[in-house]
């Protein structure tokens, strides 16, 4: 079934290839999302997730303590920096495997925080807000009243690149709010809440 829902995706797409609008990569990929939940896949990737998530979550005191080193505007910095970071983990399995057999995940991650941490970025405009954070912390009043985190999925890059600076806007006062869209980070969230599994 689910051999003949995706080629029947890939007949139309070659037939037409405006037959869905104008795709990227990432809808393809969440069509063949849809063809495995319709055939009843919820997730084939879970077990791979619930064991990077577990990893993750035992080098999480170690990432924090690590910020909780530093200053407010230095410790902000690195937060952002290790969001940047923990994208080597979202990367594939190929560049996950080759950059995990020089270390643990926790010596992975410090070895990507330490390269993202040059600046500058491609996108940098942490100047502004930096100077924001003191501006408003300097007042009494959050930096930012509420933020939004688009998590993409779960593993490292949420554990050890998100929840860090999502902490960082809750310690500043702020409510965040992460929003999913997997299974596998409600599964972590309640595990990390004491919930089980």
């Amino acid at each position: 079934a689910l051999r003949a829902a995706l080629a029947g995706h890939l007949a139309t797409l070659q037939a037409n290839p405006a037959a869905y609008g104008t795709l990227a990569l990432s809808d393809v990929f969440e069509l063949r999302e849809e063809c495995l939940r319709e055939c009843g896949f919820a997730d084939v990737y879970a077990l791979d997730k619930a064991r990077e998530n577990d990893a993750a979550l035992a080098a999480l005191p170690a990432v924090l303590a690590r910020l909780d080193a530093l200053a407010p505007l230095p410790r902000l910095e690195a937060a952002v920096a290790g969001v940047l970071a923990a994208n080597i983990f979202d990367w594939g399995a190929a560049a996950c495997v080759e950059a995990m057999a020089g270390g643990s995940l926790l010596e992975v991650h410090a070895a990507a925080c330490a390269r993202a941490a040059a600046r500058p970025w491609r996108v940098d405009t942490f100047d502004a807000l930096a100077t924001r954070w003191a501006s408003a912390l300097s007042s009494g009043l959050p930096p930012f009243r509420r933020t939004i985190m688009f998590v993409d999925n779960a593993g490292a890059d949420a554990v050890l690149g998100v929840l860090p600076l999502a902490r960082e806007l809750l310690r500043a006062g702020g409510d965040v709010t992460a929003t999913v869209g997997t299974a596998a980070v409600r599964a972590l969230a309640a595990r990390s809440a004491g919930g089980g599994g």
